[in-house]
């Protein structure tokens, strides 16, 4: 591990001197940009690829240039001597999978993007962003909706309440003349009566 942590080190300052860094950030291990770009992914999946092809090459020239480093293996296997279901269980499933765990946890913590990643804004609605109704809530959308619905009816009520007060404003207006002619009329007949019997 410690091997191709120094490998992909190497290989990505490398790089940077190469027209593969254009533009320098998409060398940045992580970083695939905003919208995220198959190019960028590329460079680094290929710089990643080929540290763990010399990784296999160092450890292959190693075991040529130290032959007792399989000697330190079997001392540490000893304890497992006396059991062959063991020795198998233990050199092909557990101890691999527990260094395979460990490799993948610091390569993965090695190579994702240090600056965590950044995140484009989402898109809004045309309200205001002031306004605290303002929210991407489908149940919010639809209150906000409801409250408009509201606000229009009770400006309709109003409106008819309106013209209603001025119905009945007119009316009463009309029903006072007809009062007041109404009251007129006896007059009328009573002088035209007196003029009458005083021509007698």
């Amino acid at each position: 591990m410690p091997i191709l942590v120094i490998l992909l080190g190497l290989l990505g300052h490398g790089a940077a001197l190469t027209p593969l860094a254009n533009p320098p950030e998409s060398l940045r291990s992580g970083n695939y940009g905003h919208p995220p770009r198959f190019t960028w992914w590329l460079k680094q999946a290929l710089i990643y690829f080929i540290g763990l092809l010399l990784m296999k090459l160092c450890v292959y020239f190693i075991f040529q240039l130290l032959p007792w480093i399989a000697w330190v293996g079997d001392w540490c296997l000893r304890w497992t001597e006396g059991s062959e279901t063991l020795q198998i269980v233990f050199v092909m499933f557990i101890f691999p999978v527990c260094m395979n765990a460990l490799q993948y946890y610091i390569i993965d913590s090695y190579i994702k993007d240090p600056a965590g990643g950044t995140h484009m804004p989402v898109a809004t609605s045309d309200r205001s962003s002031d306004d605290p109704r303002d929210d991407d809530d489908d149940d919010d959308d639809t209150a906000y909706a409801s409250e408009q619905e509201v606000d229009g009816e009770g400006s309709n009520a109003k409106a008819k309440g309106a013209g209603g007060a001025k119905g009945k404003s007119d009316a009463g207006i009309k029903a006072k003349e007809v009062d007041d002619e109404r009251e007129a009329a006896p007059t009328t007949t009573t002088s035209s009566s007196s003029s009458f019997r005083g021509g007698k």
